[in-house]
């Protein structure tokens, strides 16, 4: 790609779409598509296909999805399914006929099979059962994923598939569908403003993850779409840092950012998922490329973003807007 490419950025309003947009603004590319959910509904086929044909981009980066929290998937598991599948699909499938050079599509560690061992690689795609609580989600993801291998082995794309470990930063989704961070630095507040003697927190705290900001994937997304590519398990890419840490240490250090002096409480009556989900970034590493904030660099960051909000106004839900 060069700084003239026609670049769509489906979903580009959600948390890792606005740190695509910051990202391509600040290095100078000029032609960057964007469409609010009222000017293209991406669930919609012809809607999509229309707007393939008229805009014709060079490349696509798909971050558009509705929302991927234990919550949400568990509890709105139909529509988690159904809406992922079709954009995903309509996405894809335009991008292949009206010839988009290079695509990237935005997945989900959840895809990976639930009880594999850490760390996950690319290979282990379709080795197993998925997670139950993400099952309807996570399926989707994989239905997309396959059919973009599908797409490169019948015409020859070259279009590539990003799993990022868990996600925060910028512009992150608040309120009662966020996932663990934003929850978690949502909570913290709170509890200092009103100085709550405590937080409770999901689960024991001993189930492991990784933490990746999205402004580091965001720049992991455009040096892979900036290269040749190699031939990719399932067209796979792991995207992380290559360490993890216990729910209940990351629910220690965000109490420290925020300043938050109370007790931390682990309600183990609550899910947690998969004990454990690290993924191998051996390849990625391979191809020149590593995140740069530190959890902690990335976390005071979002913090200091959260209490810029106004919290009079709606939560950020961003339920069908992006990832």
């Amino acid at each position: 790609m060069d700084i003239d490419s026609k670049i769509f950025i489906a979903g580009h309003s959600g948390l890792v779409g606005s740190a695509l947009i910051r990202l391509l603004r600040a290095r100078g590319f000029t032609q960057v598509l964007t469409r609010t959910h009222d000017e293209l509904e991406l669930c919609d086929n012809a809607a999509v296909e229309d707007f393939f044909a008229q805009e014709r981009p060079d490349a696509v980066i798909m971050a558009a999805a509705v929302n991927s929290s234990l919550a949400y998937n568990s509890t709105h598991a139909t529509h988690a399914y159904s809406s992922n599948l079709l954009m995903g699909l309509n996405i894809i499938s335009s991008a292949c006929r009206h010839h988009t050079a290079r695509l990237c599509y935005i997945g989900s560690a959840t895809l990976y099979p639930a009880n594999t061992l850490s760390p996950i690689s690319e290979t282990a795609l379709g080795s197993g059962l998925l997670d139950a609580q993400h099952e309807m989600y996570a399926l989707a993801k994989l239905c997309c994923a396959r059919y973009l291998d599908a797409c490169n082995r019948e015409y020859g794309t070259g279009y590539f598939t990003v799993v990022p470990c868990n996600l925060y930063g910028l512009n992150d989704r608040y309120g009662p569908h966020a996932r663990v961070i934003p929850a978690l630095i949502e909570k913290f507040c709170s509890a200092k403003d009103q100085d709550a003697p405590f937080v409770s927190v999901w689960g024991s705290g001993k189930a492991r993850r990784e933490f990746l900001c999205s402004d580091d994937l965001a720049e992991a997304i455009l040096h892979l779409m900036s290269i040749d590519l190699p031939s990719l398990p399932g067209s796979l890419i792991n995207v992380g840092t290559g360490y993890d840490l216990s729910i209940r240490e990351l629910a220690l250090l965000i109490r420290k950012i925020t300043g938050f002096s109370g007790e931390v409480v682990f309600d183990t009556t609550k899910p947690e998922g998969a004990h454990s989900r690290l993924l191998d970034i051996s390849l990625l590493r391979n191809l020149g490329w590593q995140p740069r904030l530190s959890l902690e660099e990335g976390l005071q960051l979002t913090c200091s973003d959260y209490l810029k909000l106004d919290k009079t106004s709606a939560p950020n839900q961003n339920k069908s807007s992006g990832l």
